[in-house]
This record gives C-alpha cells, structure tokens and sequence, in this order.
C-alpha cells in the first residue's frame, strides 16, 4: 500500500504543510502525534484547527479521554485500518506527525512475542529495585546489545519487556523485531520538514507563548474540574505537566514557561536524530518547496498508473 509520511520536528510546520498536499492530491490524514489523540488537550497539542481540517478527513485525533494509555501497537494496528480504507477509496493516505516511535512501528510491524507474564515482570522489577536498574540494564546489554543500544538505561518498562521475552523464548527481542522488518508493508515516501536550529528554536519558544497567551492554563484547568486526574497520561506530556505544577503552586508562571520551552527544544532534538537514522526526503521550507512538490508529485504519479 502506498504512503506518504510528511514528518519533522515539533513546531516546523507540518500542519499547515501537509493540509495543502492533501488538497491538491486527494489525501486523508492519519495523526501520528502523542498527545493531539487526546481529547480537551487542543492548544498544548498543536491540534489542527476546525477551519484547517475543513473537507480533509483526520483520523486518529481527539479518540482518547485524557485518563486513557495508548501504546504503539494499538496505533499500528488503528493507523493501517485507516490507511487501508484511504487506499480502497482511492485516495492519497498520508501521516502526520514527528512521534518517531508510532511511525517505526506502523513501518517495521508488531512482532508476535509471548505474552506478558506477570510473576516474572516481578521478579525484574523487584531485581531492578533491590540491585539498581544499571545492574539490570548491563543483563539485558549482554543479552541483546543490539536492543540496548535503543533502550535508554532509565526506560524501565521496556527493559523488562526485553527482558521478558529473552527469558521466555530464549531468543533476544531485537531478533522478532528484525524478522519483523523484513515484511514490506507500504511503499512509502517520507518527507521530514527541517528548519535551521536557530529559526526552529525561535517558532518553539514563540509557539510556547502563543499557546499560553492563547488560555493554555484555562484548558488545564478546566481538564481538571471535569475530573480528571493530574497525573493523566495526557496531562503528563510536555507543557501539560509543567501547567498542572503551575496551578499546584510549585512553580511560578515564568519557570513554567522556561521550563516548557526547553523541554519542546530538547524533544525537537531528539526527533531530529531519530530521524537522522531513517534517512528521509529532508525538505528546508524556503529552499527545497519545489523539490518537495516535485516529489510528491512524481510519487503520486507512479501510485495511479498501477
């Protein structure tokens, strides 16, 4: 099945971008985004606008309550659906978003590994908390290097699932992962919207006070007098967290701010590099808009003549 993947860091852009191909080329997107999947979380999370999405179908926004997990495997298997029906209609399916993470999956698939097992996930957590995750994160470095060299050392709950399955199949996670990857799912072409880092560090900051400006601290507050939670999933992403803190008193509205903004920048980065190893159609707005439309257009191109 074809795809177009229009990505990139946070604050580049994508948005409006990927509106005007889905216009001229008959697309329907599906979001690739953490937090836009959340209802209520709408000025936080960049959300398109009522207006922008005007006649252009958007899947995978606003489905979640703010309480609700979600996980990658549950946006794979959603996101195809979705793709699949975009194809049958004979329109363009394009993504949208910068969570590398979604996007690796829904690409690479879900490996069938076992199913969670409870008393040992204990045993490793209890194993973690007694010696130090470091002596638990070193296991799993002798076991399958090439997985820990993706899993940070404080990411507990994926060394335990790499753990997990060694434990019961004997063979490392990352040999289900790479077996996994040979299945060609899409033929697909992706795009990632770069800006200079001084030019996107100052749409992030600007975006920040936009957005608070704008009564982010009055869409938490309101999240939170319908009840829910403040350790939500969803109010535990960047920005959310730091307002709940805010209106906790812990700390001061120019702290928040700072805070925020230096938190969006260092997600940006890491986008960056992820995307770094996936080697996409890099695309600098103002110097390479033509041979972005050149591209999308000789990819659609190639999809119709089948």
């Amino acid at each position: 099945i074809p795809l177009l993947i229009i990505t990139g860091p946070t604050g580049v852009g994508k948005t409006e971008e990927s509106i005007n191909i889905a216009k001229k080329y008959n697309g329907e997107i599906v979001i690739s985004d953490s937090v836009q999947i959340y209802k209520y979380l709408d000025i936080g999370s960049g959300k398109p606008t009522q207006e922008e999405m005007k006649n252009i179908p958007h899947y995978l926004i606003d489905i979640l309550e703010p309480d609700e997990e979600y996980d990658t495997a549950r946006f794979s298997l959603e996101a195809r659906k979705y793709i699949k029906e975009i194809w049958k209609r004979g329109n363009l399916p394009i993504i949208v978003g910068g969570c590398g993470f979604y996007i690796k999956t829904l690409l690479e698939g879900i490996f069938k590994g076992p199913k969670r097992d409870e008393e040992l996930r204990d045993k490793i957590k209890k194993e973690g908390e007694e010696k130090g995750w470091n002596y638990v994160y070193e296991k799993l470095e002798k076991i399958d290097p090439v997985s820990s060299s993706h899993i940070h050392p404080h990411d507990k709950v994926r060394i335990i699932r790499a753990l997990e399955v060694f434990y019961l199949t004997g063979k490392p996670i990352s040999w289900y992962i790479e077996r996994e990857k040979k299945k060609k799912f899409f033929d697909y072409l992706m795009i990632s919207i770069i800006r200079e880092r001084e030019e996107l560090y100052h749409r992030i900051n600007d975006r920040v006070e936009k957005m608070w400006n704008k009564g982010w601290v009055k869409e938490v507050e309101n999240i939170l007098k319908m009840g829910y939670s403040p350790d939500s999933p969803g109010l535990r992403s960047i920005g959310y967290k730091e307002i709940v803190e805010f209106l906790k008193g812990e700390k001061d509205e120019e702290n928040a701010k700072k805070e925020i903004k230096k938190k969006t920048r260092n997600y940006a980065k890491r986008q960056i590099i992820w995307l770094r190893k996936e080697n996409p159609l890099w695309i600098m707005l103002e110097r390479d808009r033509g041979k972005m439309e050149r591209e999308v257009k000789s990819f659609v191109k190639k999809l119709w003549k089948r």
